[in-house]
């Protein structure tokens, strides 16, 4: 019971820093609010599914390598984004049009994440196994928290990027 109220109000501060610096930027990229939402949301469910994964192993005892399920769901990464962003794009919400250098850095920034979340997956689900903590109750929130920290701190970065060298789109930094 311990440990899920110390993953939940690490969630909670996680998840309020993961606004607050949405909030700083939404302003001066417009674009973000609505890419937000969709790099958060892929990134953390890749790296929950390698975190129930190695769980489940933990859990039944039996060792078994993770690298290609690791490697499989980075490669995931950008196929799933190019899929949403582009029906961002058909439903024209959002005010950043997709052009190849802005994929590019979007689909950079989501998978950076990825590997990112998936490296913390990685140490998080065996401390806290070692920590006699249920990873499955406590490692998904905190992967889930953790994803919108980096996955928003990615996408800012992206935008700033963009803004700062141009993509020759009027739309990025409007």
């Amino acid at each position: 019971l311990f440990s899920m109220h110390c993953s939940f109000a690490s969630v909670s501060l996680r998840s309020f820093k993961a606004g607050v610096l949405l909030e700083r930027f939404v302003t001066s990229y417009e674009g973000i609010a609505v890419l937000a939402p969709l790099i958060n949301g892929i990134g953390g469910n890749l790296a929950v599914v390698q975190a129930s994964r190695i769980s489940t192993s933990l859990h039944t005892n039996t060792i078994q390598p993770h690298k290609r399920t690791a490697l499989l769901l980075v490669f995931l990464a950008s196929p799933v984004s190019i899929v949403f962003l582009v029906a961002i794009n058909m439903l024209s919400l959002g005010h950043t049009s997709l052009t190849a250098m802005f994929v590019s850095g979007y689909l950079l920034a989501a998978t950076t994440q990825v590997i990112v979340l998936l490296l913390i997956v990685q140490f998080l689900v065996k401390f806290l196994w070692k920590q006699n903590w249920d990873p499955d109750q406590v490692a998904i929130p905190l992967v889930t928290a953790c994803g919108d920290m980096v996955g928003t701190a990615t996408l800012v970065f992206c935008f700033a990027v963009l803004f700062k060298f141009g993509d020759g789109d009027a739309d990025v930094g409007e």
